[in-house]
């Protein structure tokens, strides 16, 4: 019973580790901008982003 319930966690576990991308608000932490605003493009489905990147930018220096 235990192995049936094993085979759907494995399969969102490595569902996960090459489809899920990384937070942009971390990428930004990090000092990665140009993957966070890749990332932000990818999920909002538009080109401009400036003003969420802004607002990261914002958010993360605030804890430095």
């Amino acid at each position: 019973m235990l192995g049936v319930l094993s085979i759907p966690s494995l399969f969102y576990f490595v569902f996960m580790i090459f489809f899920l991308p990384e937070s942009p608000r971390w990428l930004v932490s990090k000092g990665r901008m140009l993957e966070a605003k890749r990332i932000l493009q990818r999920l909002r489905g538009r080109d401009d982003v400036a003003g969420e990147m802004a607002l990261l930018l914002n958010t993360s220096l605030k804890y430095v």
